[in-house]
């Protein structure tokens, strides 16, 4: 994250002071050490902010590692850098209260082939916990506006329960993303593309 070239940890605290939360970042180095170089805190008291932590690769291809941090209803975006702090870049927010957005967060890899890096946040007590996850494509002034939107099958899947890329999984060049719903026992993968959307292919893909 700070481009020094040794690999960096973030590491997250829900519980710090009433569930605020928090979460750190170690920079990494021959002599690294146990004290945070970043520290983020959440907004309020019961944020919950850090019950979810990744690298979001570089979604502003900067040059950088950036990360992401769910909270109760919400995600941050942390630019890394050189004087990398710990004020949020791009803030995204759920459609509701009570959808639990900010779950689970990751990196998506790079859906869309644009060279910027994409997140995946999930809201696994959408709509009586039927479950969505949202994409958001990374960009030199990258937006809180979700790209794609997928939603789960039933009501009580707990689609969303966990996120993260896939890697390429049928070679097209593309990154593609991965979805669980830990309450029906499925994991559904989606493939990215230009024209990445919100249908799993067949049966094959979950």
């Amino acid at each position: 994250m700070d481009g020094d070239g040794d690999s960096d940890v973030i590491v997250g605290a829900v519980g710090y002071s009433s569930n605020t939360g928090r979460a750190y970042i170690y920079f990494g180095g021959y002599s690294i050490d146990n004290t945070a170089d970043v520290t983020m805190t959440g907004e309020a008291s019961g944020a919950a902010f850090g019950n979810s932590v990744s690298s979001a690769g570089d979604v502003n291809r900067d040059g950088y590692s950036d990360v992401i941090v769910g909270s109760v209803g919400r995600g941050f975006i942390y630019y890394g850098g050189t004087s990398m702090n710990n004020t949020a870049d791009v803030i995204m927010t759920g459609e509701a209260l009570g959808d639990d957005f900010g779950n689970s967060v990751s990196s998506a890899g790079d859906v869309n082939g644009d060279g910027y890096s994409d997140v995946i946040v999930s809201a696994v007590g959408y709509s009586l916990n039927t479950g969505r996850a949202y994409i958001y494509f990374g960009g030199a002034a990258m937006d809180n506006t979700a790209d794609v939107t997928m939603t789960g099958e039933v009501i009580d899947s707990d689609f969303g329960s966990s996120v993260s890329s896939a890697g390429d999984v049928n070679g097209d060049g593309y990154s593609d993303v991965i979805v669980g719903a830990n309450q029906t026992g499925r994991a559904y993968t989606y493939f990215g593309g230009t024209s990445m959307n919100n249908t799993c292919r067949s049966d094959n893909d979950r």
